[in-house]
């Protein structure tokens, strides 16, 4: 969502060259007006072939790198024409998510961000990663705090798409199956709800932790009451969304919680815990519940409470759409081209 606004900005009046990985059933290259789109390796060897296209393409004005911990490194052969946007740093959590020998790398890459990147611009997605960031040493003059939003494809779906809630008591998460996700705390807060409010639990999302989440619902004995839908379309998950009656979620770790305003926008009361950028994007007692993360019986609690009072759902609910058009999607693009405008272009002809 980040990458794409920033795209539609600037491929208004400039040459873009988005460089992503390959997936199925994509185009290797395409090109749209001043748009082109090359696809190249997985996820994880997309970093070797955007090096090479980099060394091979040097004539560029700016280079803009969206991290998730792994950088690509342009700050080498581009150095202060570059834009970096770190949605989080994980640090040793990697560990928990990776092969041994691809998480040393992603732990020594994202170690290299602060020596490598000194002379590039970043764009903070929350305050709490601009305070990260100012504390491995990237200069506090570089780092410009903007949050991102939902798309304006998510936002026309949304405004389009009207349903009633479910007759059940519904608690929804949106998220990738991996360990610092911890889905799987979320089921056995869930799990500890009272029997006599009798919710259902369901999980959007995919990842190699699905069958161990299955097995914990089992052996918790709520296996009935959890229902696990896997990949959604966009407008899938906004039926899901819309229908839910609260949306929780449990992460160790989140740069801002975009999923947080998507709920947010479609009149969900959000529960979480406190990490990272999530008390910036929900606003406690007023859209939501932000919970200290070591209070798993608060969490509780206030699961239980939402679930229970249709008055306080309903007024939350009226708050959590307010709360959120506080964030629009231009916010990260306009950033990105004050950035541009103040350096102005290289001396380049643009990109070949």
């Amino acid at each position: 969502m980040v990458t794409s606004g920033i795209i539609q900005k600037l491929s208004i009046r400039n040459s873009v060259v988005f460089f992503t990985s390959q997936y199925k059933g994509m185009k290797s290259e395409e090109v749209h007006k001043n748009l082109k789109i090359i696809r190249r390796g997985s996820i994880f060897t997309v970093y070797i072939h955007a090096i090479a296209y980099m060394l091979r393409n040097r004539d560029f004005d700016f280079v803009i790198e969206s991290v998730s911990t792994v950088p690509f490194f342009s700050s080498i052969l581009f150095g202060d024409r570059g834009i970096i946007i770190p949605h989080h740093l994980m640090g040793r959590l990697v560990f928990g998510e990776l092969p041994f020998y691809k998480a040393i790398f992603a732990y020594t890459a994202e170690k290299l961000i602060p020596p490598l990147y000194k002379k590039s611009q970043f764009i903070a997605v929350s305050k709490y990663v601009s305070k990260v960031l100012s504390k491995k040493g990237i200069p506090e003059d570089h780092i410009h705090i903007a949050h991102p939003s939902t798309s304006r494809m998510f936002d026309t779906l949304c405004k389009r798409r009207r349903y009633s809630k479910f007759s059940t008591p519904t608690v929804l998460v949106i998220s990738r199956l991996m360990r610092y996700k911890r889905v799987g705390l979320l089921i056995k807060l869930f799990s500890r709800l009272p029997k006599s409010i009798g919710a259902r639990l369901i999980i959007i999302g995919s990842g190699k932790e699905r069958k161990k989440l299955e097995k914990l619902a089992s052996k918790l004995g709520v296996q009935n009451r959890v229902n696990f839908v896997g990949s959604v379309s966009e407008e899938r998950k906004i039926y899901f969304l819309r229908r839910s009656w609260v949306f929780a979620f449990t992460s160790r770790i989140e740069g801002f919680g975009i999923i947080a305003i998507e709920a947010q926008k479609c009149g969900v009361p959000v529960v979480a815990f406190g990490v990272g950028g999530i008390p910036e994007a929900v606003k406690n007692g007023y859209s939501g519940f932000v919970i200290n993360e070591e209070d798993e019986e608060d969490f509780v609690d206030k699961l239980a409470m939402l679930l229970a009072s249709k008055k306080l759902r309903e007024r939350m609910s009226h708050n959590a759409i307010r709360n959120s058009k506080k964030f629009i999607w231009t916010e990260i693009p306009n950033t990105v081209c004050k950035i541009i405008s103040q350096k102005g272009p290289a001396q380049s002809t643009g990109p070949r």
